[in-house]
């Protein structure tokens, strides 16, 4: 007899009494997914061996199931979640054992179809049913051909990652619909969306990054309650580096979201990169360095996982893959840094990761120097501290983080307001707001020791008052507006060294100025050497108080040509010389404020 057995399309606790029942008494169970089936044997104690029918096997295995039942042998027939032949070969079993006089029972249960249909909110009396679409050919015809039912509600099947395009294509090919949109049914992020096409594909367009934080929040959550889902996620993620289809595409749409996102970010703060190769990168290069390390007598097995040892360095051991198979950030971060030396043959190779990850790198330095690469030394390993939140330390898995857009969209609006209470004739408040606002932010960041904890505060990433971003930006301006007061032969002289000597700037407020442009150079190669961008704002601060003070100890702009070309001079320098610093930490130097 051939059992025909719903599974539970995400909640475990979907499972009927007649279905677990059934698939123990049964000789033999056949699964779409035979790992996804396991898991649910195993949660109800089933000890049966299941064995695999799909797209891919089916061709052998329907002709193997029929003989089976032939021979009076019990077989269930599942599919990857849900009730079997809905979308999936089984159907093709099921026709066949008709043919062959042959009894098909089936057990009922749980249905991505009716369950959806049920909290849908719409008319269900008239339907069509069309699975999943064609993902190329035939799909633009097939919706075509859709666009003419008038009367029926129309029922698609896709995948969470293809849900956007299906949608635009919806629309392009059948015109703007109401829609509703049943994701992760049963399961911890379940979640009903109805409107129009275009308000469905807005809503899912929309802050994404948001919206993957929230499930990744969401399922660290429950895997606190359940850590079955930690090797649910392990399991996952060895699919995508042995590179299952499913796994793969949903990767793929993960990062484009992911780079739509941070490009927005990075264009904001005027920042450009000539590469995005993240660790996936370094998939395909990874086995050669793992023939490498083993070739090298480096890489052993500890506990089923590989490893290299490096008791003789007083470190624990380097992971290099997991009993599953899986690679670790070891792994890629070998294979990266090899690509590097060979494809760009750096200088320096600077990796900016927190402080936590100091034994990671020391492992890492460690093993390439054993796999006798001294160019190990050019990587470099530039720690820092962590950011903490008032309520506690930031944590992804908690949600407990700051959108770095938003803070950059609130100095901006801050910014605005403050500069809107003043005279701001002859400028453009909206860019300047934006130089400013975002100037200050960046400063702010720069101007904390790299290696030094601090708590995150609003009140102090917006302040503008004391040693700030927008204090050093209106020194700039201040400097430029004293020279828009020059005539143009004087400004010629300066730019040209045409003065005589510097007899009129020897006061104590000109001679420190004077000292701390001269040190600059000196200054920005400390920071580079120590990869501390705060020496460098530190200074910055020091020139700026320094010029003030020369600003409202001088008289600038005197009758006395000589004493007055001489004085915009060192004015020259400071502007010249703050706009260079700024442009190094990456911040716009504005010449009204």
């Amino acid at each position: 007899m051939l059992y025909i057995v719903a599974t539970p399309i995400g909640n475990l606790e979907d499972m009927t009494f007649r279905a677990i029942r059934t698939l123990k008494e049964v000789d033999y169970i056949f699964a779409e997914d035979t790992r996804v089936t396991k898991k649910l044997l195993d949660h109800y104690e089933i000890k049966n061996t299941v064995y695999r029918y799909d797209e891919h096997t089916k061709q052998h295995q329907v002709a193997n199931i029929i003989n089976l039942l032939k021979e009076e042998k019990n077989i269930a027939l599942v599919t990857d979640a849900g009730t079997p032949c809905i979308s999936d070969p089984g159907y093709e079993v099921v026709d066949e054992a008709h043919k062959n006089n042959i009894k098909v029972v089936a057990i009922p249960g749980a249905s991505a179809l009716t369950a959806s249909a049920s909290i849908a909110g719409i008319s269900m009396r008239r339907f069509c049913f069309e699975g999943f679409l064609p993902k190329k050919k035939g799909r633009q015809t097939l919706l075509k051909q859709l666009a003419e039912e008038k009367e029926r509600t129309i029922v698609i099947y896709e995948s969470p990652f293809r849900i956007e395009k299906t949608l635009k294509d919806i629309e392009n090919f059948m015109g703007k619909r109401d829609v509703v949109i049943v994701r992760e049914i049963t399961k911890i992020y379940e979640e009903v969306l109805r409107g129009s096409t275009t308000e469905l594909i807005e809503k899912l367009e929309k802050n994404p990054i948001k919206s993957l934080l929230k499930y990744y929040t969401k399922f660290h959550e429950e895997a606190e309650k359940d850590p079955s889902l930690d090797d649910k996620a392990r399991e996952t993620f060895a699919k995508l580096e042995n590179g299952e289809p499913e796994e793969v595409e949903l990767w793929k749409r993960f990062r484009e979201l992911s780079l739509e996102e941070f490009s927005r970010v990075y264009k904001m703060l005027d920042i450009e990169f000539d590469s995005y190769a993240g660790e996936s990168f370094y998939s395909d290069k990874m086995p050669a360095v793992l023939k490498e390390l083993k070739d090298k007598n480096l890489m052993h097995e500890s506990r089923g996982a590989q490893i290299v040892d490096l008791e003789d360095y007083d470190m624990p051991p380097a992971v290099i893959t997991k009993s599953d198979g899986s690679s670790l950030y070891a792994t890629r971060d070998i294979a990266a840094a090899i690509y590097r030396k060979q494809h760009y043959d750096f200088y320096k190779n600077i990796y900016v990761v927190a402080t936590q990850q100091n034994l990671h790198f020391k492992q890492w330095k460690q093993v390439l120097a054993l796999m006798g690469y001294a160019w190990e030394e050019d990587c470099i390993h530039v720690p820092f501290g962590l950011v903490s939140l008032e309520e506690g330390t930031m944590s992804t898995r908690k949600g407990r983080v700051v959108f770095l857009e938003d803070v950059l969209n609130k100095a901006v609006e801050k910014t605005k307001e403050i500069i809107s209470e003043k005279n701001t004739s002859g400028i453009d408040i909206d860019e300047i707001s934006k130089e400013v606002g975002i100037g200050a932010v960046i400063f702010q960041e720069l101007s904390n020791n790299r290696i030094k904890d601090y708590v995150f505060s609003w009140d102090k990433i917006l302040n503008f008052d004391g040693e700030t971003g927008p204090y050093v930006q209106y020194t700039h301006a201040r400097a430029s507006s004293v020279l828009r007061n020059a005539s143009q032969q004087e400004l010629d002289r300066i730019k040209n060294c045409d003065i005589k000597d510097f007899s009129y700037v020897t006061s104590d407020s000109a001679y420190e100025l004077t000292k701390l442009i001269y040190r600059v150079p000196e200054v920005v190669r400390e920071a580079a050497a120590k990869y501390e961008p705060s020496i460098l704002t530190r200074h910055l601060i020091d020139i700026a108080q320094s010029f003030n003070r020369f600003y409202h100890d001088e008289h600038i702009l005197v009758d006395n040509e000589e004493e007055k070309v001489e004085k915009l001079a060192l004015v020259y320098a400071a502007k010249v010389t703050i706009a260079n610093c700024l442009a190094i930490l990456g911040i716009k130097a504005p010449d009204k404020m």
